[in-house]
């Protein structure tokens, strides 16, 4: 209450609002009231004579309440704890973005996900010269990719399109835009969802063995991070490997590269070294955070393929020499033979005697019962010869056989001088069993039994036999017609 003097005109302003709180209007009792701007209040003329008092009441309405929802931008079902958020506005003026409100201590939202927020005014009701809001994330959950940097506003921005990020190369912050409605009816309050993406992903590797019921399990696969991290997991019964809380982010925001390979042999365990080889690794692969990556970016699986060492063996047969009027023939085993084993890699042109470990030609002489074999044989096209034959034998044809080695088994294939290997014809399944010769029979050590699906394994065991026994038989067909001409 305040006595005022007749005949003046007076205004009066609220200069001290309540917490929470802006002026909204005024009214009085017995006259209208004038509110001007930045809401003075004009009083009419005071006269004594006609009314001793005049009541005039002073409305505040609650500024809206502010609140902001935390996720997981990997699971959005889940809230994310731990954040805080310092409020700015940002001057249009010079562009730059300075704490609300202005000139006064900063605002700075602790709870996220809370039912308590913070009172700022509608973004239509801020200072001239100023316009917002923008929220910066003032301090980051432990495990999530710190939003501020270009590169981690760019993550931000791919994997949240509903929200505004931009980043201020002059403070280094990257902030959230959002606009602070008037209120409305009966509500007060105006709730932002954000979200944090989890710094960690995680990837699986599938072993493969090229083969029939192969062994899957024991196998180490090596995955290498752009940033330098090494991490190894070992294949389980159903030959995955899984690589769980990998890095997704290096500590720029960049996302990191992996590069996936075979674990070296001296890692496996018991017999694999001895047994498989790899075939095929190397793909890399970046991880999407808080999911599980199993394909790479061309949408291939992840893999990394072995195949088993393969054995290859067979007998050496020679005619005696002597053929009777009913042109039977016998075979004998024939040893001291050299075979020679050579391959033609894939683009190239010329056949390349395998080596062994020490970089020297691998040979084999058949020994007594002619029996040769070959060991520790990767998957391709290969040539056996004969090199060195007994004193008293000539070689007819060129004295080779090819076969072709491959994932899903084993073929013998026809040379053909147009074609190029890869494009060698194989030979009908029944000529590994029916021979031009036809009293030769096959010798061999078939070892494991034969796969029902014509897999590599001990296939390969008749083949050479198959095809030693074909060089034998052309040989001696060779010797026969020129007996018969010394006759």
């Amino acid at each position: 209450t305040f006595f005022l003097e007749e005949g003046k005109t007076y205004y009066y302003k609220e200069t001290t609002v309540a917490s929470g709180f802006k002026f909204d209007h005024a009214d009085s009792d017995v006259t209208s009231v004038t509110v001007e701007n930045g809401g003075v209040i004009k009083f009419d003329s005071v006269n004594h004579g006609s009314v001793q008092y005049k009541s005039y009441t002073i409305y505040n309405e609650p500024q809206p309440q502010l609140r902001i929802n935390k996720k997981n931008a990997a699971d959005t079902s889940s809230n994310v704890t731990g954040a805080e958020f310092t409020v700015y506005v940002k001057n249009t003026t010079t562009g730059e973005y300075v704490t609300y409100p202005i000139g006064g201590t900063p605002t700075v939202i602790t709870r996220t996900n809370a039912n308590s927020g913070v009172r700022v005014l509608p973004s239509s009701k801020l200072p001239a010269g100023y316009e917002g809001y923008y929220f910066h994330e003032s301090k980051v959950p432990s495990g999530y990719l710190n939003p501020n940097s270009q590169t981690a506003r760019d993550e931000y921005a791919r994997l949240d399109t509903t929200n505004e990020y931009i980043y201020d190369s002059a403070s280094g912050k990257t902030f959230v835009k959002g606009v602070v409605a008037d209120l409305t009816g009966t509500s007060d309050t105006q709730t932002f969802t954000f979200y944090n993406i989890p710094m960690t992903g995680n990837l699986t590797v599938q072993k493969t063995v090229y083969g029939v019921n192969q062994r899957t399990s024991g196998f180490n696969v090596v995955v290498t991070g752009s940033d330098g991290s090494t991490k190894q997991a070992k294949t389980n019964s159903n030959g995955v490997a899984t690589f769980e809380n990998l890095p997704v982010y290096d500590s720029q925001g960049n996302k990191i590269t992996y590069t996936i390979k075979e674990g070296e042999p001296s890692t496996w365990d018991g017999d694999l070294a001895e047994t498989y080889y790899k075939v095929k690794d190397g793909q890399t692969v970046k991880l999407e955070a808080g999911k599980t990556t199993s394909k790479d970016a061309e949408n291939n699986p992840l893999t990394v393929d072995n195949a088993r060492y393969i054995k290859i063996s067979g007998t050496k047969y020679r005619q005696n020499g002597y053929m009777s009027t009913h042109g039977s023939a016998f075979g004998y085993p024939m040893n001291g033979v050299t075979i020679g084993l050579y391959r033609q890699l894939e683009g190239e042109t010329t056949w390349k005697p395998v080596l062994d470990s020490n970089n020297q030609p691998i040979t084999g002489e058949t020994a007594q019962g002619g029996n040769i074999s070959f060991d520790k044989l990767p998957l391709g096209t290969y040539e056996i010869a004969e090199t060195e034959l007994p004193t008293g034998f000539v070689r007819t044809g060129d004295g080779a056989f090819y076969i072709r080695i491959t994932k899903d088994g084993v073929a013998r294939i026809i040379k053909d001088a147009e074609l190029t290997p890869n494009e060698w014809q194989t030979v009908p399944k029944d000529d590994f069993v029916e021979l031009v010769d036809s009293t030769a029979t096959v010798k061999n050590t078939p070892g494991r039994p034969l796969p029902s699906t014509g897999g590599a394994g001990t296939a390969l065991y008749y083949v050479l036999g198959s095809l030693l026994i074909l060089l034998a038989s052309a040989l001696l067909m060779k010797r026969r017609a020129e007996q018969f001409q010394r006759d």
